[in-house]
């Protein structure tokens, strides 16, 4: 069949790493993404060693964006919501589509949106500011090595069980053999 009807029984065909051939002439992005989490594509179940959780299931930016605000809201449960992006043009327009999905869903508020350079490592103003904000989830989009400075600051200001939710920066060896204690780090990947 065609439509929203065949992209069902395809996808349940194809399973949960399918991807829809010609996917942006089925639904508009949106009702393609309400589909793609329907029949559970969308849902980032990903592997669990010790603290980490490295998820994949998205096959652009712009679906990682609505997947990344699904994970964030049906998995993580956050209800505060706090962002940070690199200032680069992937980092900003990633983080942007997160936001936008969160605020139209309005499952979760966002309490602070922040961004910095692709070099920092001196985090004290985001720390303060997420100390203000008081987010039950961080969602971003800098490098691995300005996470790890991140979760260092963020211990050493009481923040050790802020979860952290970014895309493919993350899932790198260094963030992987990092000492995380009670917090949560979950990476996206736009790779299926």
């Amino acid at each position: 069949g065609g439509g929203e009807e065949g992209a069902v029984l395809g996808a349940r065909a194809l399973g949960r790493e399918a991807v829809l051939a010609g996917q942006q002439d089925l639904v508009a992005l949106g009702q393609l993404g309400d589909l793609l989490h329907h029949v559970g594509m969308l849902r980032m179940a990903g592997q669990r060693a010790h603290a980490h959780a490295f998820e994949r299931r998205v096959a652009n930016d712009d679906m990682q964006a609505l997947a990344l605000a699904q994970f964030a809201t049906d998995t993580v449960g956050a209800k505060r919501v706090a962002s940070l992006h690199d200032g680069t043009p992937y980092g900003q327009g990633l983080i942007s589509g997160v936001v936008n999905s969160l605020l139209r869903g309005r499952a979760s508020g966002v309490v602070a949106q922040l961004a910095v350079d692709d070099k920092t490592t001196d985090f004290a103003e985001v720390v303060k500011a997420l100390l203000q904000a008081k987010p039950d989830l961080l969602i971003t989009t800098v490098a691995d090595f300005q996470v790890e400075a991140l979760i260092q600051q963020l211990s050493a200001a009481g923040l050790t069980d802020l979860a952290i939710l970014g895309s493919d920066t993350l899932k790198t060896p260094r963030l992987q053999a990092m000492n995380l204690g009670p917090r949560a780090l979950y990476a996206s990947t736009p790779i299926v």
